[in-house]
């Protein structure tokens, strides 16, 4: 396996330019999670970064839950067995996306989707400032989350965002304990790029 799948890549930069490269490279959803009280002032920026991300026509069709205290066991309940090691963790986000605002396009685009995932990115990209594992999860009931918090049929429950410290000991299954020690691999760029052939000028 190549540095280029586990390591981001700095591309000579420096100053504000590698501080922010650095930081989206070193994020990641871990499991091993503590069940460490999060204060009201870093949810409250967390949501705030939330809020300013953009979307088609500034319509902003994102909606979000808190859920803490009693909230938290409710979406313990709507969670899969494969998320079992988000129990612990103090904070979780519910996703949702208002399928009504989402912008008219051609070839049937659900833009208000990719709108979410604009605002969700930085949901994590705050968390991970704050020093916590914001960590998504598709593996949710979303009917039944919809039907816990009264939400309104014309939004689309998408996730649900675990919110923790890192740390403790929590066992975790084989699979999972690999991932948390193996760290983030990724695609090298040539295949993320339609005309890879580009990055032999890029890179001199």
């Amino acid at each position: 396996m190549s540095d280029e799948t586990q390591t981001y890549q700095t591309y000579n930069g420096s100053g504000k330019a590698l501080e922010m490269l650095e930081h989206i490279g070193s994020r990641k959803a871990g499991r091993r999670l503590t069940e460490k009280p999060i204060g009201d002032d870093v949810l409250l920026r967390i949501l705030e970064a939330a809020r300013w991300a953009p979307s088609c026509s500034n319509k902003q069709p994102w909606r979000y839950r808190l859920c803490t205290g009693a909230d938290a066991e409710k979406i313990r309940e709507a969670l899969l067995g494969g998320n079992y090691w988000a129990d612990s963790a103090p904070a979780y986000i519910v996703a949702a996306v208002d399928r009504k605002a989402s912008c008219n396009l051609s070839d049937d685009r659900e833009y208000a989707l990719l709108d979410l995932g604009l605002s969700m990115q930085n949901i994590f990209l705050q968390a991970h400032a704050e020093g916590l594992v914001a960590h998504p999860m598709a593996g949710m009931d979303p009917f039944k989350v919809k039907e816990l918090f009264g939400i309104q049929d014309n939004f689309r429950v998408m996730a649900v965002i675990s919110l923790a410290y890192p740390g403790g000991d929590r066992e975790l299954s084989e699979k999972h304990e690999e991932l948390e020690q193996n760290g983030q691999v990724r695609k090298p760029m040539k295949e993320i790029l339609f005309n890879p052939e580009v990055l032999d000028s890029l890179n001199g």
